[in-house]
């Protein structure tokens, strides 16, 4: 959470909102850039399940886990798979 990062690196959560702001950037919108990146690479290999894939992305549940990659993707993840 972005409370947990603020405490981690000891400044206020409004600080850290207020520094990626100069940035153009939000808590929200790096975590949905590291989700992304990492949901291609875990994807991309079959070892691992979609359900430890939704877990591993801090989602709570297969079916939000994949809402959001049909959102982001266009595809569901056993469409994005088997492309791959």
């Amino acid at each position: 959470s972005g409370e947990l990062v603020a405490s981690h690196l000891g400044i206020d959560r409004k600080t850290v909102n207020r520094r990626l702001a100069v940035e153009g950037e939000t808590f929200s919108s790096i975590v949905n850039g590291v989700r992304i990146e990492l949901a291609r690479r875990y994807i991309g290999t079959e070892s691992r399940s979609f359900t430890q894939t939704a877990q591993l992305l801090g989602f709570s549940g297969l079916p939000t886990f994949s809402r959001w990659f049909k959102g982001e993707f266009g595809v569901s993840p056993k469409g994005w798979r088997a492309k791959t």
